[in-house]
């Protein structure tokens, strides 16, 4: 079964292909949106972020001499509680025994101001195992990037 070492929300990510060594670029615990919708369209519209922001998990296995195959299910969880999407990757640790997942989001549901995070769980033979971590952050409002700046 493949396991979950860590996740971090980031502006930006690099893996250098010779090594395979990562550097996290800009690790951040907050999302600007630069236009938030009225209160009575929470939960029905998608709002632009004013960077995106990207998802970096690492996983590996936990037999390390047996190729494995597995999927992780990411959860937008917004400041209610409630999950607001999901997605759900394959994870490829045939040739490898430990992989980086690297998830870009532009956009993100929305459902008011506040507090939400991405849940990391892991799917192995249709059973779910987790949350097995939970990547908080908070929405703000940021400046419009269309807007040009003095």
């Amino acid at each position: 079964m493949a396991r979950h070492v860590w996740s971090v929300l980031c502006d930006k990510d690099s893996v250098r292909e010779s090594d395979q060594r990562l550097s996290l670029i800009d690790v951040i615990d907050h999302i600007d949106a630069f236009r938030l919708p009225s209160d009575d369209l929470i939960g029905s519209v998608a709002i632009g972020l004013a960077q995106p922001v990207r998802l970096v998990s690492a996983w590996t296995r936990t037999q390390r001499q047996t190729g494995e195959v597995a999927h992780e299910l990411i959860r937008l969880v917004g400041p209610n509680g409630a999950a607001l999407e999901s997605w759900e990757w394959e994870i490829d640790l045939q040739k490898v025994p430990t992989i980086y997942t690297r998830r870009e989001f532009k956009v993100l549901r929305y459902a008011g101001v506040g507090m939400y995070g991405y849940e990391i769980s892991l799917v192995d033979n249709e059973n779910e195992i987790g949350p097995l971590a939970n990547i908080p952050f908070e929405l703000r409002l940021g400046p419009d990037p269309s807007e040009k700046r003095n």
